[in-house]
């Protein structure tokens, strides 16, 4: 962090690029988790959106992909873009903290806005919870019932998450989910 300030004291470009990569320092930064230099890069007008060549992944993705949650948190509220997909896979950051089963990121990323059945481009058209589902992440699978998620979703396949759970307690657990949405929709007689 002394290095950087040192850096932008004496002129250094807050946004510079990687010449191959077009990673900026925040990229790099919130990768790694350094809490204080993100801090110290967004107070000096860091770019929160901009995406590097290599995956189209802003430095939200690369925050949430390594599970950083205050980084995440800063970058939201310097106006990073929840919803924002990424080339590579066509990825939110919703996904990456679903992959991880961090499920105190994603309640970060839900109640910063993020839509709770967005699908993965690149990768089946799975939604955090076929993720969640597939990955055996039982909290994670919870928390997206817990915030209303479609476990009617089909993937590319025609799969629903249920149809990937592989651990007991999450079929049960989605079973119940389907069985609990039937009953709501049900017409009253």
């Amino acid at each position: 962090t002394e290095i950087c300030a040192a850096l932008l004291e004496n002129g250094a470009d807050v946004n510079a690029e990687d010449e191959d990569s077009k990673r900026t320092p925040l990229h790099c930064a919130a990768e790694k988790g350094q809490t204080e230099t993100c801090c110290l890069l967004i107070k000096a007008g860091a770019d929160v959106r901009v995406a590097d060549s290599t995956y189209g992944a802003e430095p939200l993705h690369w925050a949430a992909f390594n599970g950083k949650l205050d980084i995440c948190r800063q970058l939201l509220k310097a106006g990073a873009e929840v919803n924002m997909k990424n080339r590579g896979l066509g990825a939110t950051a919703l996904h990456y903290a679903t992959f991880r089963g961090d499920v105190d990121l994603i309640r970060l990323l839900v109640e910063a806005g993020a839509h709770i059945d967005a699908t993965v481009d690149h990768n089946y058209g799975y939604t955090g919870l076929h993720i969640a589902a597939y990955r055996g992440h039982v909290e994670a699978c919870r928390a997206y019932i817990e915030f209303g998620a479609d476990d009617t979703v089909e993937d590319c396949f025609g799969s629903a998450p249920l149809r990937l759970a592989k651990n007991k307690e999450i079929k049960q657990m989605l079973q119940d989910y389907a069985a609990k949405q039937v009953k709501m929709t049900a017409p009253q007689s």
